[in-house]
Order: structure tokens, then C-alpha cells, then sequence
């Protein structure tokens, strides 16, 4: 049968609108499905598209990879004197200020700070376990969170910083070291893999854990604690300095022994010549050995006061009074034969505890 030329004018047309319409369509999902990435979580059950990850301190922000090495050489202990021992540890009694506190309760905060003494130790979160920085950090990669920026801007938290020095506090910095979604992100390489091997290892908290013997997550931790240390903290306490328990994830090596590498190598990359710089480690675990002769400590958190002595009678510390200190939420008084850090939030009833007992 045959076509009119009208006919196939009308044909050609109409396949023209159709090619056009389709390669609109494909231009579309493609888009879609490079916009969904932001959504995709990876846990033991593969991958899921998760639409409510909201603002957890990195929800929006594409992930920038951090340099491998950060410009910052990892050394390896060769001798006695490469990690510096010529002061003692002293037992440290004082607060402590979490990233809770920072989001909402700044204003207690502030007010109990000029209730403490000049020289009463101050440990502040500064880097939490999805990666984001709580500081005005210059560490080429990081960024810094979201929340708190909206809450209350991290410049509030600098120049809380700034009123620790001037009150002439002891500074720590809590930092944590090997729960790090930032950083597992941009560095798949370096994290830890799920048994079925579908993408990284992620923990109830939603963030991904990192592999302590890569030199590359060495370089990453060792590039906060040398920025804090020029910032003028005296010490950095590395939270989360452990595997995650859990058995859905692969790990071949020996993990004591990663741990135990990963602590010297930080510990001599960030040494202090003047022998004043500490460098501690938190951990859940008791039996997380201390390089020998190291300038360093033991943080626990979570320990209940019953349990104190069974968790003190299993760690190998040398000075136990000095390099074991409890992160306590009470002021339970079997946590004071160690050293013990709490909320800065309850300061104004702890000291004036200290006030009646003293006066």
C-alpha cells in the first residue's frame, strides 16, 4: 500500500518528537542518579537509598578527599629517645565540654567556665565520628559542621577556645581517630569492608570506621593533632582508638598489633621536643596497651563506678593515678582515685562541693 507524502511527513515528525523526548528522558535519569549518590547508605545489608540522612554533619556537602600523606611525614621509632619522657604525668582532676554541650548548652558552658580555677583541665570535642572539624580548622580537605555552624557559629566555639587559654586551663582536645565517615568516604581504600564486600562497614551511628594501619589514615589523624598542638593544647586525646566490636566487617591482620603500630607511629610523628605535648588514646577496651616510656594516657568512657577497679585492675599502665583517666557523668567518688574528668555543665554544684569540703 502506498504513502502519501503528507503521511510521511506527519511520521517523520512524530519520530523526531520521540527521539527528542527520549533523549531527554535518559538526560534526566542520568541527573537523577548522580544527585541520589548523596543518599546512598552502605551497611551490612548492602546498599539502601536513605532520603532522611538530614544535616548529620555532612548531609549536602560532597565530600572533598583529604591528601593521602596531608604533607605530613610519618616516623618510625628508632631508639629511646625518639619519643620525649623528660617530664612526669601529673593525676588531672577536671571537665569536660562534648559536642552536646557545644550544640546546646554554650551559654552553661560559658557561665561555668568562670566558676573553675586558672589551671583546671579542660577537654573539648573538636572532631567527632562523622569527620566534621567543631574548630576553624585550616587542614586542607576538612570541613566543618553544619549544625553546629547553625546553632551557633563555629567563630562562638574559637572564641571559647580563646577564654580556656586566657583562664589559663589545661587544654585537651578530643578527636576522634578511627570513626571517621569523611574521611571513609573520600577514601574507601582505607576504611573497613563488610563481610560481603559490597562497600564499607558502617556502625549503628551511621558512620564507617578506618583501617589504623594505613599510612594514609596515620597521615590524616596525625595532620589534627599537629594543628592543635600549634594551636596550643597541651594535650590531644584520639577517641575511638579501637576496632568497632562487631563481626560485620573483614579485617585480616592482627588488630592488637595494627593498634599498637598506629600508636607508636603517632605518637613519634607528633612528639614534643620540649617534652610538654601529651598524646592519650580512648578506648572501651582495658587491656589497650601504653607504648612503654611514652608521655600518654588512657581515657575511658561509659565505665560505670562500680566498675572502676575491675577496669583499672586490667589495664597495664606503669602510673595508674596519672595515665588512667575516666570520663565520669557523676561525681561518684570511686572514679576519684584516678584521674577524672566531668561535665563542665555541673560545675557550679561541683564546686561548691569542693568549697564546703575545703573550707
Amino acid at each position: 500500500m502506498s504513502m502519501t507524502y503528507r503521511t510521511r511527513r506527519r511520521l517523520q515528525k512524530l519520530g523526531i518528537t520521540a527521539l527528542v523526548i527520549l533523549v531527554v528522558l535518559l538526560i534526566a535519569w542520568f541527573c537523577s542518579v548522580i544527585w541520589l549518590q548523596r543518599y546512598v547508605v552502605y551497611d551490612k545489608n548492602g546498599a539502601t537509598v536513605d532520603f532522611e540522612l538530614g544535616d548529620a554533619g555532612f548531609a549536602g556537602v560532597v565530600a572533598t578527599p583529604p591528601q593521602a600523606q596531608g604533607g605530613v611525614s610519618i616516623f618510625y621509632n628508632e631508639g629511646s629517645d625518639a619519643i620525649e619522657i623528660s617530664k612526669d604525668l601529673t593525676p588531672i582532676n577536671g571537665y569536660y565540654v562534648d559536642y552536646n554541650m557545644l550544640l546546646k548548652n554554650m551559654d552553661a558552658v560559658e557561665a561555668n567556665l568562670k566558676l573553675i580555677p586558672s589551671g583546671t583541665p579542660v577537654m573539648i570535642e573538636l572532631k567527632g565520628g562523622y569527620g566534621r572539624f567543631y574548630y576553624s580548622t585550616k587542614i586542607s580537605g576538612a570541613g566543618t559542621s553544619e549544625s553546629l555552624e547553625k546553632s551557633i557559629g563555629i567563630s562562638r566555639v574559637d572564641e571559647f577556645i580563646q577564654k580556656l587559654k586566657t583562664k589559663g586551663c589545661y587544654l585537651i582536645a578530643k578527636v576522634s581517630a578511627f570513626q571517621d565517615w569523611e574521611y571513609g568516604n573520600a577514601n574507601v581504600t582505607n576504611g573497613l569492608y563488610m563481610t560481603s564486600g559490597a562497600g564499607l562497614w558502617m556502625d549503628d551511628e551511621g558512620c564507617f570506621w578506618l583501617d589504623p594501619a594505613s599510612a594514609g589514615v596515620q597521615s590524616w589523624v596525625t595532620s589534627a593533632v599537629l594543628e592543635l598542638k600549634n594551636m596550643g593544647f597541651h594535650e590531644v586525646m584520639l577517641s575511638n582508638f579501637r576496632f568497632p566490636n562487631s563481626d560485620g566487617y573483614v579485617y585480616s591482620g592482627d588488630k592488637t598489633e595494627a593498634l599498637q603500630n598506629a600508636m607508636q607511629n603517632l605518637l613519634t610523628s607528633t612528639s614534643s621536643d620540649s617534652g610538654t605535648f601529651t598524646l592519650s588514646f580512648g578506648t572501651n577496651d582495658p587491656t589497650l596497651r601504653l607504648i612503654e616510656g611514652a608521655r600518654s594516657r588512657i581515657y575511658f568512657e561509659g565505665i560505670d563506678a562500680a566498675n572502676v577497679e575491675t577496669t583499672v585492675s586490667q589495664s597495664t599502665v606503669e602510673d595508674k593515678a596519672s595515665q588512667i583517666v575516666f570520663l565520669a557523668t557523676t561525681n561518684d567518688t570511686r572514679f576519684d582515685s584516678y584521674s577524672v574528668l566531668r561535665p563542665l555543665t555541673a560545675a557550679e554544684t561541683l564546686e561548691a562541693q569542693k568549697a564546703d569540703i575545703n573550707g
